[in-house]
C-alpha cells in the first residue's frame, strides 16, 4: 500500500530541476551517492529568537547555548532505519538514506527488500515524490506544506523543522518569554517559551545538564502538536547529533528514525 497520496502525475522533467546537494558533515561513504536527489543550498540562517526577561539570566544563557548549537552545520547526510507509525499501525519500517541542508533542504531513499524505492525531495517550497505503482514509477509534486507532511507521517510538523531536528538543533520559533522552572529530584529542567497568545513551546534539559532531551510544540489553542525526543546522541566530526529521534503527535503519528551511519 502506498505511503503516499495524489491522483495526478507530474512530468519528470520537473525532478530534473533539482541539483545535487553536497555534503559538508563529515564522510559518510557511499549514502550520498545512492541519493538521487536534491538541491542546490545556501547558508540561509534562521532569524535568532527573542530574549527573555533581564529577570531570568539563566533562563537567557540556556537559551543561548540552545540557539548556537551546531549553527555552523549546514549540510548532513545518514543511513539508518525509519518506522512510521498512524493511529497506532506500523506504516513503514524499512532502511533508509537521506541527505539534507538548512533550512529545509532534504531528500530521502527508502530501500525495499535491499533496493531503493520510495525517494521524495523537497526544497522548501515544493515536494517532490517517486514511488512504484503497479511495477511503474509514479512522480508527484506538491506544495511543501506542513499539512503535505501530515498526510505521509499524520504528525503537523514542518519540513524546516524536521531539518533542524536532523542537523541536532531544536526548531527554535520566535517568543516573548522564557521561563525556567526547576525539576523534581532526577528530572531535568524545563523551559517555557510563551507567545502573546500562550505557551508555544516546552523544552526538557537533562537532569543536572543543559543539554535538551526534548521539545514540545503547541499550538493556540494549547493542544500539544507534537513532542520530539532525543532518545540517544552521538558525536560525529565535532557535532552532536541525534542517534535515535523520535517524534510523536499522540495516536495521529510516530516518527522514530534510528541512525547506523552519518
Amino acid at each position: 500500500m502506498s505511503i503516499f497520496w495524489g491522483k495526478n502525475n507530474y512530468d519528470i522533467c520537473r525532478l530534473n530541476q533539482i541539483t545535487k546537494l553536497k555534503k559538508s558533515y563529515t564522510s559518510i561513504g557511499p549514502a550520498a551517492i545512492i541519493l538521487a536527489a536534491v538541491l542546490f543550498y545556501t547558508g540561509c540562517a534562521r532569524m535568532s529568537a527573542g530574549m527573555p526577561g533581564a529577570g531570568d539570566a539563566r533562563a537567557a544563557g540556556i537559551m543561548s547555548e540552545l540557539d548556537r548549537a551546531n549553527q555552523t552545520l549546514v549540510s548532513f547526510s545518514g543511513v539508518g532505519r525509519l518506522t512510521v507509525k498512524r493511529k497506532g499501525q506500523i506504516q513503514l519500517r524499512e532502511r533508509v538514506a537521506w541527505v539534507g541542508s538548512a533550512p529545509d533542504r532534504l531528500s530521502v531513499v527508502v530501500f525495499i527488500s535491499g533496493f531503493p524505492s520510495v525517494r521524495f525531495a523537497t526544497d522548501g517550497k515544493w515536494l517532490y515524490l517517486l514511488e512504484p505503482r503497479d511495477n511503474k514509477p509514479v512522480f508527484r509534486q506538491v506544495r511543501a506544506s506542513v499539512a503535505a507532511l501530515a498526510q505521509i507521517i499524520g504528525i503537523e510538523i514542518s519540513f524546516e523543522d524536521i531539518v533542524a531536528l536532523l542537523r541536532g538543533r531544536l526548531p527554535l520559533a520566535e517568543y516573548r518569554t522564557a521561563t525556567l522552572t526547576p525539576g523534581l529530584a532526577g528530572t531535568g529542567d524545563e523551559l517555557t517559551l510563551k507567545k502573546w497568545w500562550g505557551t508555544h513551546q516546552k523544552i526538557i534539559l537533562a537532569a543536572n545538564d543543559n543539554v535538551p532531551i526534548s521539545i514540545r510544540q503547541y499550538d493556540r489553542s494549547g493542544a500539544e502538536r507534537y513532542r520530539a525526543v532525543f532518545e540517544e546522541t552521538v558525536v560525529v566530526g565535532g557535532y552532536k547529533g541525534p542517534r535515535h529521534l523520535r517524534i510523536l503527535a499522540g495516536d495521529r503519528g510516530e516518527f522514530s528514525l534510528l541512525t547506523d551511519r552519518y
